[in-house]
């Protein structure tokens, strides 16, 4: 909690965390592709987006990321957008997200825009090996999170930071990326941003 004004600082991942990004990721290749029947959210088993159209490449996954289209149609999560209009005034947000030069542009900007200007954002751009290929680094140990709640959707992410309280927020699904928390202190996990605000103002009170 930030001492000097009462509020709990929250450190929130973008993607799939307060931002629907995956289904728009989705909807864009139902409709590039003609799927049928169209894939759903329910249908994502991995991160590169291979059980939705199997054919995909990382180079693929990352132009849908950065382009108009993806921030034409991705929306914020409802329950999200819920309780940061009822508690905006008891937290300070910081967004600490990942995704390539132009994406973490693209994403301040939108963030901002439903968000505010004074919204306090930081971008981290992905690695890349000698080949070109994108190192799978998810880590955010490198942001001081000290006496704030940090909220991801990957565990991989929550791992190692210095954040007094950690919530996995798993949107109802099991899959790969969000489990094997059981190493990580002071982790909770939430199903959904109602349940996330149970234990963000329980930590307030």
């Amino acid at each position: 909690m930030d001492q000097n004004n009462n509020r709990i600082t929250l450190y929130l991942d973008a993607d799939d965390t307060i931002l629907l990004s995956s289904e728009a990721v989705i909807k864009i290749l139902n409709k590039k592709y003609n799927i049928n029947p169209p894939k759903t959210i329910d249908n994502m088993k991995d991160w590169e987006y291979r059980s939705i159209y199997k054919y995909i490449t990382t180079e693929e996954v990352e132009n849908i990321y950065e382009s108009d289209e993806f921030f034409n149609i991705v929306e914020f999560d409802p329950l999200f957008l819920d309780f940061y209009n009822k508690n905006k005034n008891k937290i300070n947000i910081v967004i600490v997200t990942k995704g390539t030069e132009l994406n973490v542009t693209k994403k301040e900007k939108y963030i901002k825009s439903i968000l505010g200007e004074d919204i306090e954002y930081i971008g981290m751009t992905f690695k890349y090996d000698a080949d070109g290929e994108r190192i799978k680094d998810y880590s955010k140990t490198n942001i001081n999170m000290k006496h704030g709640i940090q909220i991801d959707d990957r565990t991989d992410a929550l791992a190692n930071t210095n954040a007094n309280i950690k919530i996995l927020i798993n949107n109802d699904r099991i899959r790969t990326w969000n489990q094997h928390y059981e190493n990580i202190n002071n982790l909770y996990v939430a199903r959904n941003w109602d349940e996330i605000s149970q234990i963000v103002l329980f930590a307030y009170d």
